[in-house]
């Protein structure tokens, strides 16, 4: 059997492979972190503006800190949580 020598088509094939390989690579790495940096800033964004609808009209103090044997107002706590899109 004897050797295959490569001609200039494929070794024009392998140099462009090679190089589409060289920039795909880092560029699929940037564009993965920018895009997951991208959702967690949403997500913290989302968070924080759901905790200050929250702080801006906090549950009765009634229905939070009760003692064991007071019985607990449910009712107006299920109508914080609706109202605030729970």
């Amino acid at each position: 059997m004897k050797p295959v020598r490569l001609n200039l088509f494929w070794k024009l094939g392998f140099a462009f492979f090679a190089l589409l390989i060289a920039v795909l690579l880092p560029v699929d790495f940037y564009a993965e972190r920018a895009l997951r940096r991208n959702y967690d800033r949403a997500g913290f964004d989302q968070l924080a503006a759901v905790a200050r609808i929250a702080l801006a009209d906090p549950p009765p103090a009634s229905s939070l800190a009760t003692p064991s044997f007071a019985p607990v107002d449910g009712a107006a706590l299920r109508v914080w949580v609706a109202k605030n899109g729970g």
